[in-house]
């Protein structure tokens, strides 16, 4: 038995006596003025009793229907004849019950069962009506359930092959960085660089598979990416961190940074024979977190640009995974100081416990 199995049939439950307890209380209170009136309180019982067991008659007529997915005209052919019938041997039982137990000396009567037929069908016909608008009701549900699931998937699967996109192109470069060293005969610092790239990789696949992650936890990352970029660039390479402290436990995607600060070293400062600076910055005002990457550049205004407004894989990547975590709900420009190359985001403040397999809730839509 599955658990849906058991949620519907307690759904079943709930719903039928429920229904039934309320009718039959409604009954009892207007009972009441003729209580002492023995042929009608015997006629309401049975039809309260005979209705209630002919219910689950038609539930498996309503059932059967609903299963087989028949056409309209096909369900009230089914449907319309049971309601029918079982409305007429409800008047025959209610009769039957008045004429033996009412104190009354009556003989049953077929013409006046069937003369109550009509008003005692319309109880089935409710009934089934009431099934079929619940059924429709959850099956209206479940298809937004799995649409809402379906999109959930596709979501996930954009992300994933976004930052899967990264994580290639990031090795990629840092192994042509240790293949250069080797050939300047540099194989201390391509040691080294092995070394932290190893150290950076396995805090990378043992992180947890989630989008989000605390800003804090993209800065170590940044911090060991450096490391391993400060061997090839050594005092070429200069950075600063400017961060409040409110803004660390924020949540932010997963591998932001890296290939923005990527852009920043390779476009900025390996040109510059003097290399350069980078200025890592974020800070939090109400509810938006904004980051800040700043680095100096030989000639910004060349600097190569796409269509879309970002430098190659980096910036377009960036891009694309803002939009399909945050919507429009998020902002990136790109400024050109004198010698200089600025990014700037700014996305809604999560914090740790939901979004996208996160730790937070987000206030993101």
């Amino acid at each position: 038995m599955t658990a849906d199995w058991i949620k519907g049939k307690l759904s079943f439950w709930f719903i039928q006596l429920g229904s039934w307890a309320a009718y039959g209380l409604a009954v009892v209170v207007t009972s009441v003025p003729l209580r002492h009136e023995r042929d009608y309180i015997a006629f309401r019982t049975a039809y309260v009793v005979t209705g209630f067991l002919g219910s689950f008659l038609i539930y498996a007529v309503c059932h059967n229907v609903w299963k087989r997915s028949f056409r309209l005209i096909a369900s009230v052919v089914w449907c319309l004849p049971t309601c029918l019938l079982l409305g007429f041997l409800c008047s025959a039982a209610a009769v039957w019950s008045e004429a033996r137990f009412g104190g009354v000396e009556r003989p049953f009567s077929w013409s006046v069962a069937l003369a109550g037929t009509t008003g005692n069908s319309f109880l089935f016909l409710a009934w089934t009506a009431m099934y079929f608008g619940i059924k429709h009701y959850q099956a209206l549900e479940q298809k937004q359930l799995q649409l809402a699931q379906s999109e959930a998937l596709t979501h996930d699967a954009q992300l994933r092959a976004l930052r899967y996109q990264l994580q290639p192109h990031f090795l990629f470069n840092t192994l042509n960085t240790v293949s250069t060293l080797v050939l300047d005969d540099r194989k201390q610092d391509a040691r080294k660089m092995i070394s932290r790239l190893a150290e950076l990789l396995r805090n990378t696949i043992e992180a947890p598979d989630t989008h989000l992650v605390m800003l804090r936890e993209e800065l170590f990352l940044i911090e060991q990416y450096l490391a391993i970029e400060q061997v090839r660039f050594g005092d070429r390479l200069r950075v600063r961190f400017d961060h409040r402290l409110e803004a660390h436990e924020v949540n932010v995607p997963r591998l932001l940074l890296q290939p923005l600060v990527e852009n920043a070293i390779r476009h900025g400062v390996a040109p510059r024979p003097e290399g350069g600076e980078i200025l890592i910055s974020s800070s939090v005002d109400h509810d938006t977190l904004t980051i800040r990457v700043l680095n100096d550049c030989p000639d910004p205004a060349n600097l190569d640009v796409t269509a879309n407004g970002g430098t190659r894989v980096g910036i377009a990547n960036t891009k694309a995974r803002l939009k399909t975590l945050y919507g429009e709900n998020h902002r990136l420009e790109i400024a050109r100081p004198p010698g200089k190359f600025e990014v700037t985001i700014s996305v809604p403040v999560l914090r740790p416990a939901g979004a996208f397999g996160s730790r937070e809730t987000a206030t993101a839509p």
